[in-house]
């Protein structure tokens, strides 16, 4: 059943029209750091090396696989299977690591799957390994509420949220629950705490050193953006925002916003008052951190153009947050259609139409449509051949490499890889 699943799940992200363009285009770190670094240095060298203010652990080991095994001209290929599996991985991850929290392995899987098919994960997120940490923290915020039973579940366990800790910006959000863990009984479940923790302090100092630039955020402007980029985001997808800016500008974006917030509010509600007390902690846990990541997400990386008037720039900001906000609202309905009521039923199917909407969309995405995640531009084995050209001059020994998302953006190479 697992290798199916991951069967399933590598297929759709490497095929959806998001998905397909990034098999044959490097996007931004992926080539100008993971990919440049892993090629001019010795191996592993920079594995600790830090940018933007926090390790990349996870990206930096998937550049370097795809460096040591593979030839230049699969490099891109190379990196994007590899992110997209780690992706699934995840995915399936979730699915075992809930288990004690959330009863029922449907309402399980459809939580999942969210990771693979949630519109808000599959624009400028998908088939990169710089967009991986969003996927990752979400893993990690389960790999923290699980309870390994043996010496081989938790010494699994515990390498991941080492690997995880030290790739995702924000893994001092769930420093709460690796403190609660340090109060359990067993050996095997404070280890997990434990280590979050050393991890959290490790990268103390890069964050506190790193001066990313930003503006000033108004409140009014950051609650504003958090709520569309949030719940909103999360019921129709980045997709389903772009059409009502276009179909009737602020004005349908307040109002769905609104909508959004009340029907998740609702959900949240029900669920509390009819799931069993871990579905309810999961529920108010997960609600939580959607809302609380998109304002520190958006807070930390201000500038004026997040403001959603005229368009839904780096939707990144809201893979996250959509991932907890829906599955905890996919929890509450499960823990509601449990009960086989009306109320049931009736939420059940309300979500499900939603969110197989906002799936659909993504099959028919266009790179002619305005602000369409499917890539275009530059390829990386034109890009390539361009930097063979500057290469044959004598004195050149590394070469830029033009890659997405714009011509600033190049990946540096040694020249005796470039015909590798």
């Amino acid at each position: 059943m697992y290798l199916a699943a991951f069967a399933a799940g590598l297929t759709f992200l490497l095929l959806i029209p998001s998905g397909r363009p990034h098999l044959e285009r490097m996007w931004a770190e992926d080539g100008a750091d993971w990919i440049s670094d892993a090629a001019l240095n010795p191996p592993l060298a920079n594995l600790f090396e830090p940018l933007g203010g926090y390790f990349h652990v996870i990206p930096r080991l998937l550049a370097e696989v795809t460096v040591a095994t593979l030839p230049t001209g699969g490099w891109a290929a190379g990196l994007a299977v590899l992110a997209a599996s780690v992706r699934v991985a995840c995915a399936l991850a979730v699915f075992t690591l809930s288990r004690a929290h959330v009863k029922s392995p449907y309402t399980r899987a459809a939580m999942a799957s969210t990771i693979v098919l949630l519109p808000a994960g599959n624009w400028d997120t998908i088939n990169n390994a710089a967009n991986l940490h969003w996927f990752l923290f979400f893993t990690l915020m389960w790999a923290m509420l699980y309870r390994p039973a043996g010496r081989i579940a938790t010494t699994a366990a515990t390498a991941f949220i080492a690997l995880a800790a030290l790739s995702v910006p924000l893994a001092v959000v769930l420093a709460p629950l690796a403190v609660m863990r340090l109060f359990l009984p067993r050996w095997r479940d404070r280890v997990g705490g434990f280590t979050l923790l050393l991890c959290v302090l490790a990268v103390t100092g890069s964050v506190l050193a790193s001066d990313r630039p930003r503006d000033t955020a108004p409140l009014l402007d950051l609650l504003g953006a958090s709520a569309v980029r949030g719940p909103l985001a999360a019921l129709i997808g980045p997709q389903g925002v772009m059409e009502l800016i276009l179909l009737g500008g602020a004005k349908y974006v307040t109002i769905a916003t609104a909508v959004a917030c009340i029907a998740l509010l609702a959900a949240y509600a029900v669920g509390v008052v009819c799931g069993h007390p871990s579905e309810r902690f999961a529920i108010i846990l997960m609600a939580t951190l959607g809302l609380l990541v998109v304002a520190l997400s958006l807070y930390s990386n201000w500038r004026d153009f997040l403001v959603v008037a005229t368009e839904l720039r780096t939707p990144r900001y809201s893979a996250l947050p959509a991932l907890l906000l829906v599955s905890a609202a996919i929890v509450a309905v499960g823990s509601i259609w449990r009960r086989k009521s009306a109320l049931g039923l009736t939420a059940g199917v309300l979500l499900g139409s939603v969110l197989l909407t906002s799936v659909a969309w993504q099959i028919g995405y266009s790179p002619d449509k305005a602000g369409s995640p499917v890539l275009t531009g530059i390829t990386w084995s034109d890009g390539l051949s361009n930097a063979k050209a500057e290469c044959s001059r004598a004195d050149a020994t590394v070469v830029g490499v033009e890659i997405l998302p714009h011509s600033g953006w190049r990946s540096v190479l040694p020249c005796e890889l470039i015909d590798r």
